[in-house]
């Protein structure tokens, strides 16, 4: 009785040559000794304009020089027995590329042994878990923006209604301190003059209505152009999936060193401002 497991993932990968390597060597070890030697090993890999190349080799996935034109998108390896008992197969997609697929990685084991089957999805899925990498692209995906938006505007409007709130509520405690009846006289002048008065000063919440507004529209600006920079720096220096190797690898640990650098820069920034500000605060109080 054959047994068939599937698995695929989403996330970014750093896959290295070590990495597939090691994909290849699970397989073929879970084959038994008088089977590894009938085993069939059929690879295919296709580069970003769509070249694809067919080998039994694993070797020539790594002779390219996999930048430019010649960078690799998408990696896919079949290992299996002339009889076919036993079948894996392990994809890998640069899903920036290969926009019709929807899993980074995918694979498809069968077997008619079962143990065998079971075992090998579970190394594989370990194998998998050293190279996965969080995707970053992901922050700033078509998908994510409404919920983003969402997220900056509405605690910035909850937080403007508390304190227009307040500020009404002070306002209206300050008017009924100043229109006291004991300063108007029991005449129709008074009486004018007392009405005339609350017109002039009785607060009013349409007369915030501006600002809220001017808040509300300087926060969505804000919102939109981070979220561009961060765009911008997320697409530049953090590529979700990486078949590093060849000419790219060095390329590679570039962008992370920039990346790096970029990162632990602003971090420092952030902390040594708020550092001063502390100090800059505490320091009077010592005087």
């Amino acid at each position: 009785m054959s047994t068939e497991l599937k698995g695929s993932f989403k996330f970014g990968f750093e896959l290295k040559e070590k990495d597939l390597r090691r994909i290849v060597d699970t397989i073929t070890d879970k084959y038994s000794n008088s089977k590894s030697n009938n085993l069939i090993h059929q690879y295919k890999f296709k580069d970003i304009k769509g070249l694809v190349t067919e080998t039994n080799n694993i070797d020539d996935i790594f002779f390219d020089d996999n930048v430019g034109s010649k960078k690799i998108s998408q990696i896919s390896l079949e290992i299996y027995d002339k009889e076919k008992t036993h079948y894996s197969n392990v994809n890998f997609f640069d899903l920036k590329s290969e926009k019709d697929e929807k899993n980074s990685i995918n694979y498809k084991l069968s077997g008619d042994n079962r143990d065998y089957v079971f075992v090998l999805a579970s190394e594989l899925d370990d194998r998998i878990n050293q190279f996965k990498k969080i995707n970053m692209s992901n922050l700033v995906s078509d998908r994510f923006v409404p919920m983003l938006f969402v997220m900056a505007l509405i605690p910035v409007l909850i937080i403007l209604t508390f304190i227009k709130s307040a500020d009404f509520k002070k306002a209206k405690i300050e008017f009924i301190e100043k229109i006291s009846l004991e300063n108007y006289t029991d005449t129709i002048s008074g009486i004018k003059q007392l009405m005339f008065d609350i017109q002039l000063h009785q607060p009013t919440r349409s007369s915030d209505s501006p600002e809220i507004i001017y808040i509300s529209f300087g926060s969505i600006m804000l919102f939109f152009v981070s979220y561009f920079i961060l765009g911008y720096f997320l697409d530049k220096f953090f590529f979700p999936y990486n078949f590093v190797w060849g000419d790219y690898a060095s390329e590679f640990e570039k962008r992370k060193k920039i990346r790096n650098g970029i990162f632990y820069t602003t971090i420092g920034g952030v902390l040594i401002g708020m550092i001063g500000s502390y100090i800059a605060g505490y320091l009077p109080a010592l005087f």
